[in-house]
């Protein structure tokens, strides 16, 4: 599974130089639209946002049920 996401970032890395234009540089409401364009694009979105957002809840609850 890592391995297969260091490729997809490798061929991003490559192929962005290619299509950007530096005249008008996106930013990240760009990216995201562009994301929430794809067929799965709204649920990569919304599982990206749900990561920090169960980080925060495990370090409630760790902190709630941490034993000294």
């Amino acid at each position: 599974m890592m391995a297969l996401l260091v490729v997809g970032l490798g061929v991003a890395f490559e192929f962005a130089p290619a299509r950007s234009n530096p005249e008008t540089p996106p930013g990240l409401d760009t990216a995201l639209r562009a994301l929430t364009g794809q067929p799965f694009g709204p649920y990569v979105v919304a599982g990206v946002g749900l990561g920090p957002f169960s980080y925060g809840i495990y370090s409630f609850a760790r902190t709630k049920f941490a034993k000294m």
